[in-house]
């Protein structure tokens, strides 16, 4: 559900999205705005096609989605694909405090419930990858599968590993017994 924001945020809002608004479009998929958490989130979207399954792209860490729209556009005609630029990234606004890779997974759901979104494909390139594994942890029952693309070394992010074996790998909201 988008927040509205009071009338000095919203205008603050507005000025963001003129400054961060090329002047062509970069991609056939259609480049739209919403708000989550308060926070201005550019996305771009496919047409979707009818009863096409969902499927979100989540870039890396320093970057923005801009680099998953040669896989998104490819896609867009069998899914209804997002590529959304996480808060803190690319367009997108920031948030008072940088967003951790829990933050981020959460800030990637409450972009899904903005869109009206229950089950997603996932799609994910380096530091997007843990982010998918924290978004299994925590919401396994929306992800319809995870694609974990150059995941990044063990260690560089708190735990990812450990959950993406349960949720992500087995297909289970949790580990065997």
């Amino acid at each position: 559900m988008a927040s509205h924001p009071s009338p000095h945020v919203a205008d603050q809002s507005a000025k963001h999205r003129a400054r961060m608004h090329p002047r062509r479009p970069q991609s056939w998929l259609a480049e739209r705005w919403t708000s989550v958490d308060g926070i201005d989130v550019f996305y771009r979207e496919s047409e979707q096609p009818p009863d096409a399954p969902v499927m979100m792209h989540v870039h890396g860490f320093g970057l923005s989605g801009r680099y998953l729209l040669p896989t998104a556009e490819r896609l867009g005609a069998d899914f209804h694909t997002l590529v959304p630029d996480l808060p803190g990234f690319g367009r997108s606004g920031r948030a008072r405090n940088a967003l951790d890779v829990p933050d981020l997974a959460h800030a990637a759901a409450r972009f899904l419930d903005d869109r009206g979104i229950e089950k997603v494909t996932l799609v994910g390139n380096s530091m997007g990858c843990p982010v998918i594994c924290e978004f299994a942890h925590h919401f396994p029952e929306r992800l319809e599968r995870a694609v974990l693309v150059s995941p990044p070394a063990a260690g560089t992010t708190n735990r990812w590993r450990e959950r993406s074996g349960s949720s992500v790998a087995t297909g289970r909201a949790n580990p065997p017994a």
